[in-house]
């Protein structure tokens, strides 16, 4: 479970040719030149704003809800759960060594990922590795938790519990052995300009579900989302 397997998703060998002609985003050349730094150990928050420098330049630092939910959880945090999200970094050159294939927009397209693949492109992303994915792929939204580490201390605090929830698995053996498949469908345009222009909205009889709006909370205060 620790290891990436190469998995077999029904692919023709027209769509395997298809699907390595498409853009990729080269994490492991991106992630390999931090390999030595993101292998040593950190054990305090000036120690991992020391790194982060070392990673993206003096101008770098800690964000204010990453640096508030580690305060009363030092010990937890520099212990197990951080040099487990930098093993899972370490470890994605060897998860993609072809890199990552994107949807590209316009095209019907799936992308497979395990679970550990996922885990280790998040913390790429906790490290702000891959945050130039757009100079690769235009329009290509960036992978990036600068923002969210700044500003938004709720979702600050569900990431580091979803990398609590894998270290703890991880340590017992259980790492969750399972895949997600990323789906895109385009829609014709003969069939968008039948179905979905304004005219054949305005005259359609489909009826749609009931909704409440709300003008005040966030998508987390909702119930049964």
């Amino acid at each position: 479970a620790n290891g990436w397997q190469p998995v077999d998703c029904g692919m023709s060998a027209r769509e395997t040719k298809l699907l390595f002609s498409e853009p990729r985003v080269p994490v492991g050349a991106w992630i390999s030149p931090h390999l030595p730094a993101l292998s040593r150990s950190v054990e305090s928050v000036d120690g991992l704003a020391k790194l982060m420098k070392e990673l993206h330049g003096p101008q770098a630092g800690l964000g204010k809800s990453l640096e508030a939910a580690i305060i009363g959880q030092e010990r937890n945090f520099f212990g197990s759960l951080l040099p487990f999200v930098q093993k899972l970094a370490c470890e994605a050159p060897k998860l993609f060594p072809d890199g990552v294939a994107v949807l590209q927009r316009q095209r019907d397209g799936t992308r497979r990922l395990s679970s550990r693949q996922i885990a280790s492109l998040l913390a790429c992303a906790f490290f702000s590795l891959l945050s130039k994915v757009d100079s690769v792929i235009e329009k290509c939204p960036e992978l990036d938790f600068a923002y969210v580490f700044d500003r938004c201390k709720t979702q600050t605090q569900y990431l580091l519990h979803y990398f609590q929830r894998l270290e703890e698995a991880d340590a017992a053996g259980e790492f969750p052995e399972r895949f997600v498949d990323f789906h895109r469908r385009v829609v014709a345009e003969e069939e968008k300009k039948r179905k979905f222009s304004n005219d054949a909205l305005l005259k359609s009889n489909a009826p749609l579900r009931d909704f409440k709006a709300h003008s005040k909370g966030e998508i987390q205060d909702s119930k049964g989302a």
